[in-house]
């Protein structure tokens, strides 16, 4: 057998092995739960009325798990401004993460309004020509806009 097959299988069988870890260790599952969900859910998939493993249909599941793996864990980053990087986590947590970060991000876009309104309006109003309230409701309409984009 090629070395080079045997080194990337064992390379593969790791990163399996550290991906069920981390998945176990986020989920907290134990022996029970994954019994339960294999009974609940898998089993009416990848088994036929006998019993017996489908095996085209486990690598179809094992394909979309794949996927799963390896591209949820970019739009959890993404969401979340880089909080989550892992497909392992319960629903909940991610929703409060990403609800966190676009919180952050709205109070950051909210403060850089306020800032730039006091900017344009100490620059902008001249008191002698043109009444102050009138510029002031303008400028402040054109940032909520802005924040709005």
């Amino acid at each position: 057998m090629d070395n080079g097959l045997l080194f990337q299988r064992s390379i593969t069988f790791q990163q399996m092995l550290k991906t069920y870890k981390i998945m176990k260790k986020e989920m907290n599952m134990n022996q029970l739960d994954y019994l339960r969900i294999y009974e609940n859910f898998w089993k009416s998939i990848i088994e036929d009325k006998f019993g017996l493993p489908n095996y085209d249909q486990i690598k179809k599941e094992l394909a979309d798990y794949y996927l799963l793996i390896y591209e949820v864990p970019k739009v959890y980053n993404h969401a979340t401004g880089g909080k989550i990087q892992t497909s392992f986590k319960l629903s909940e947590d991610v929703i409060k993460e990403i609800e966190n970060y676009y919180n952050h991000e709205f109070a950051f876009k909210m403060i850089k309004v306020i800032n730039d309104i006091k900017y344009e309006m100490s620059q902008e109003v001249d008191y002698d020509k043109i009444d102050g309230m009138e510029i002031s409701i303008e400028v402040i309409r054109k940032h909520i806009r802005e924040l709005g984009k």
